[in-house]
């Protein structure tokens, strides 16, 4: 059920809400900041945020599309944010949160997640990705017994969260935390 709320919404988040809206302020400045022909993945943004996986994804995108249509960049930012509505979801139900209640929460996260915005804006993709970088993290670091594949491919989404914005330090510290306790 939640699954078709969530296949139902991304066409609508998509084509409907995020139809007007094209690059602005700091897509800009993923676009411009060239220091040749490959994406600068060392240099931290607005002083704080290592920003190198959404400088690629933006090197990438502009490689494939350019600035013809905003829609590719929206569909990456869209496709997070339903990634941590669905990993939301399952953080609450494997925490004994009734199946529906976490459902309900989670699908208001879908409609309303980060600010309205936010969710279409393509920029966001740094933000949101390391939100769920890091929830993919805790999931997979969510298991008895002792390392194994899930703990390293859970380790590459910490990596992959840190790599997005300064949020994926936080996600991180949450994952550790949890992994003590």
């Amino acid at each position: 059920m939640f699954g078709a709320f969530v296949a139902v919404a991304a066409p609508l988040i998509l084509f409907h809400y995020g139809a007007y809206h094209w690059f602005m302020r700091d897509d800009f400045v993923f676009l411009a900041d060239r220091s040749g022909r490959y994406p600068d993945l060392i240099s931290a943004y607005g002083g704080a945020h290592w920003v190198a996986l959404p400088r690629v994804i933006y090197w990438v995108l502009w490689q494939a599309f350019g600035l013809q249509s905003y829609l590719p960049y929206q569909a990456v930012v869209v496709t997070l944010h339903l990634t941590v509505a669905v990993l939301l979801r399952l953080v609450m139900v494997r925490s004994g949160v009734n199946t529906w209640l976490a459902s309900a929460a989670a699908a208001v996260m879908v409609l309303f997640g980060p600010g309205a915005e936010n969710i279409v804006w393509a920029f966001q993709v740094s933000f949101t990705g390391s939100l769920a970088y890091g929830l993919a993290h805790l999931l997979l670091a969510d298991h008895e017994g002792g390392f194994d594949r899930r703990d390293l491919l859970g380790l590459l989404f910490g990596v992959a969260a840190l790599a997005s914005s300064a949020v994926g330090v936080s996600m991180v510290l949450v994952v550790g935390l949890a992994v003590l306790i």
